[in-house]
């Protein structure tokens, strides 16, 4: 069945089931208006006529004690010759075209009669409206009924039409969190429809996305090894060369600077295929993270003096965190070796760290031109690379700062940068601190 003619007919049949309960209960309350009212005007008539018989008969004193003390003698209002109420209410008496149109509303017509004291009064009374509440007094499970139903009928529609894209929002939540294997599971005994068929669809689009994604990764990988072996060989045969002159020792220097930057690229692209295709927590390793960057930056000071680029370290007292040690050096000295490179002459490089209870804070910063606002997220890209005259400068594939953004997601962490007011880019990374801290 169509979503269409589900929605249609679901409502369609709703408000048939809904009008005819309305028009059932009209029917009864007419049934009870009709048996109660006759006898609420009775019994206020038998009041009125009691009143005015007092009034004939005992006179007006007796009246006023009388009316006093009822409940109901905002009903009953009896005026004098000078239209002042008996009981000293401030009520206004019956204008004449109230009093035309009341002649004509018999038993509820004003009535002039004359007192014991032989003076005229005029006797008027309110009739109480029957209440909605009071008629339905007689039907209360009428309003039960109608209340439960239309419930019912209303939150089985909402449950069966939130419910199937409730789940397809979680699945699609889990696939684009890198959860590939997800899929939307069929709600059973569900008559298919357009919603139905839309989770068949993403079902097949989740499917297409693994193939293609895996394919795509099979394909880096393959690529990569098969690079490497005749780069091994060309590594060979280039060292069984005996070079008689100074122009072919530079050409052969040339070929081996090269070799070695096409083998860097091609582990960086096998490093960074399997942080994004392996999702294994292999966090073991309890790894006191300011030890690490020491040991770390005293490898990027001797590069850096080579560059003429000095870095300087303001770290906090030791935190340890649960930690694949091999990965997060790997991250961290891509962000360092990234400042580096975009750090002039003569500059600094300034790596910080601070922790509270929860997490431990480290920065990198460079004195570099920095980054547009507009791609300092883009810079966590793979291959992404700002500005080409920038990178023939300073070299680089766009790849360290990918590899270190999955490394540090695998470790709940979180990485961003940011420019700073003088210059220069900075790179905070967020690390969740576990249990222990020294």
């Amino acid at each position: 069945m169509r979503f269409f003619a589900k929605l249609f007919l679901t409502f369609w049949l709703s408000l048939i089931v809904i009008g005819g309960l309305i028009a059932w209960a009209a029917d009864h309350m007419r049934d009870a208006f009709e048996r109660r009212v006759p006898d609420a005007i009775l019994g206020e008539l038998e009041v009125r006529n009691a009143l005015i018989a007092l009034l004939t008969q005992e006179g007006v004193e007796r009246l006023r004690a009388e009316l006093s003390t009822r409940s109901d003698k905002d009903q009953y209002h009896i005026f004098d010759e000078k239209n002042n109420d008996i009981l000293g209410r401030h009520v206004a008496p019956p204008n004449t075209k109230t009093q035309e149109i009341m002649e004509n509303r018999h038993p509820f017509r004003p009535l002039t009669v004359t007192g014991k004291d032989g003076l005229e009064y005029r006797v008027w009374m309110r009739p109480k409206r029957p209440s909605l509440l009071i008629i339905m007094g007689f039907f209360p499970w009428l309003l039960v009924g109608m209340v439960i139903s239309s419930g019912a009928v209303v939150f089985i529609l909402a449950l069966h039409f939130t419910k199937p894209i409730k789940r397809l929002r979680e699945t699609s939540l889990k696939l684009a969190a890198g959860d590939l294997t997800a899929r939307y599971l069929p709600i059973p005994h569900r008559i298919p429809d357009e919603l139905s068929n839309l989770g068949r669809d993403f079902n097949f689009m989740a499917e297409r996305l693994s193939h293609l994604f895996h394919s795509h990764k099979r394909l880096i990988r393959d690529i990569s090894h098969e690079l490497r072996s005749p780069l091994a060989r060309m590594r060979v045969a280039v060292e069984m060369v005996n070079p008689k002159d100074q122009a072919s020792a530079d050409n052969l220097q040339h070929i081996e600077l090269e070799m070695e930057r096409l083998n860097t690229l091609i582990g960086q692209i096998i490093t960074l295929s399997r942080y994004e295709t392996v999702q294994i927590d292999q966090r073991t390793d309890w790894i006191e993270v300011n030890g690490l960057i020491e040991a770390l930056v005293v490898d990027v000071r001797y590069e850096g003096e080579k560059m003429e680029r000095s870095v300087e370290l303001n770290l906090c007292g030791e935190v340890v965190i649960r930690a694949d040690g091999d990965q997060l050096r790997s991250a961290l000295e891509n962000v360092i070796r990234n400042a580096l490179r975009h750090t002039p002459r003569n500059g600094h490089v300034f790596v910080s760290s601070f922790k509270d209870d929860r997490n431990l804070v480290i920065t990198v910063r460079d004195e570099g031109e920095g980054v547009p606002e507009d791609q300092l997220q883009a810079i966590f890209l793979p291959f992404y690379r700002v500005g080409e005259d920038r990178n023939r400068e300073h070299g680089g594939f766009g790849l360290g700062l990918a590899i270190a953004s999955h490394v540090i997601e695998h470790h709940d962490g979180t990485i961003t940068a940011t420019n700073h007011s003088l210059g220069g880019l900075i790179v905070t990374i967020v690390l969740p601190i576990q249990n222990v801290s020294l």
